[in-house]
């Protein structure tokens, strides 16, 4: 290798520099410490992603969880108005779990009515009914794990009496 003729302390520098390099074929602080620098921004938003991509995933899980349970809910909560809505009560509440989804609903009732008159064929005059039509306003929640779903609905029932 021929010998250079070093003018300032820059040069030398630079001189030495790709001297050690041309030695060791290694690299510098400063490359490792940008590639270090680079490789764990890469690994935070990669981990970031995965994250949100994770969350995203229990929560459908969980809304299909309780979209699954919806049906029979609501037929247990129509099956027990019926059933408990022919006595004198104004509220009706109960409780229960389906499939590891619990609901709680709550029946404030609306309207209680008699059907409309009928035409008494015999007697040509409109026979008044008695009332026996309850119409309730539900307030239904379903839950699976931290995911709550709140409901609003008109149930109906009778008395057959």
């Amino acid at each position: 290798m021929a010998k250079k003729h070093i003018n300032s302390a820059y040069d030398c520098l630079l001189y030495s520099s790709s001297l050690n390099r041309e030695k060791l074929g290694g690299f510098t602080l400063i490359e490792v410490l940008v590639a270090t620098v680079i490789l764990i921004s890469s690994l935070a938003i990669v981990s970031l992603v995965y994250r949100g991509a994770y969350l995203s995933s229990e929560k459908a899980e969980h809304h299909a969880m309780i979209a699954l349970a919806t049906p029979s809910v609501l037929a247990n909560m129509r099956y027990s108005i019926r059933n408990k809505g022919n006595n004198e009560a104004t509220t009706l509440t109960d409780k229960g779990e389906v499939w590891g989804v619990s609901y709680h609903w709550e029946a404030t009732l609306s309207v209680f009515e008699a059907p409309q008159a009928r035409l008494n064929i015999t007697t040509g005059k409109l026979a008044e009914e008695v009332p026996k039509y309850k119409l309730w306003h539900v307030v239904l929640s379903i839950q699976f794990a931290d995911t709550v779903k709140h409901f609003s609905v008109k149930e109906i029932s009778w008395n057959d009496k």
